[in-house]
């Protein structure tokens, strides 16, 4: 699991870097995505970037928190397209906003999931808050949405969605047990998903081991939940 451990030192190092300002922020994103994972499962993709959501109203609270993050070491990161980009000590943070309005895009589920967001121990130093794993997949759902182009070969979002799915023994347990405005939002995208005549070969490609038996698996839960 060495990505696993690559991005948990990458989390770990951004929050001794925030200071006070941690407990402000929800760690999103690739990086989190093995914080779910409660079974030994292969390697995963590497991820550069570490996302911190925050909840502001205002533009003028963003700029202030990043002045903030300015004054902590964090760099602004010139030369990324993306305005929330910062730099500390060869790390790459990208500074998302719950509130649409201020960066020009944000995701359906940032708010709730902020709202939702539980502690997680990364060990007995460290703990950072994360999305609950529902709000986690709806918003990778959410995600691949509006930016994989539909091809879940491809989407590193539809890929962090088969990793949990396949890495986290009760994860449909705990959607079925969401809010319902939660859980429903989930069964419609599945329910969706499964007319896809690529998704068995989607799942499998980014199942990784003992593919047939575990994608099976993972397609005869994901029909269950989206017609159940």
């Amino acid at each position: 699991m060495i990505n696993h451990n690559i991005n948990v030192l990458r989390i770990k190092a951004v929050n001794t870097l925030l200071e006070e300002l941690s407990k402000e922020v929800v760690y999103v994103g690739g990086a989190t995505v093995s914080l779910y994972a409660d079974r030994a499962g292969l390697d995963f993709r590497p991820t550069q970037d570490v996302d911190i959501l925050v909840e502001v109203s205002t533009t003028g609270d963003y700029l202030t928190l990043q002045e903030k993050l300015r004054n902590k070491g964090f760099e602004v990161d010139t030369s990324a397209k993306f305005v929330g980009r910062f730099k500390a000590q060869g790390l790459i943070i990208d500074l998302m906003a719950t509130n649409e309005a201020i960066l020009g895009f944000s995701n359906r589920w940032y708010s709730d999931g902020f709202r939702n967001a539980i502690d997680f121990q990364i060990d007995q130093r460290d703990a950072v808050k994360i999305f609950t794993s529902s709000h986690f997949i709806a918003s990778k759902l959410e995600a691949y949405k509006n930016r994989g182009k539909g091809d879940g070969r491809t989407s590193t979002d539809f890929e962090d969605i088969i990793y949990v799915l396949a890495n986290r023994m009760k994860i449909w347990e705990e959607m079925l047990a969401a809010t319902e405005e939660l859980r429903d939002y989930l069964k419609k995208e599945f329910a969706e998903l499964s007319a896809n005549p690529y998704l068995e070969e989607w799942v499998e490609g980014h199942v990784g081991f003992d593919s047939s038996s575990a994608t099976a698996y993972i397609l005869d839960q994901w029909k269950q939940f989206s017609t159940g």
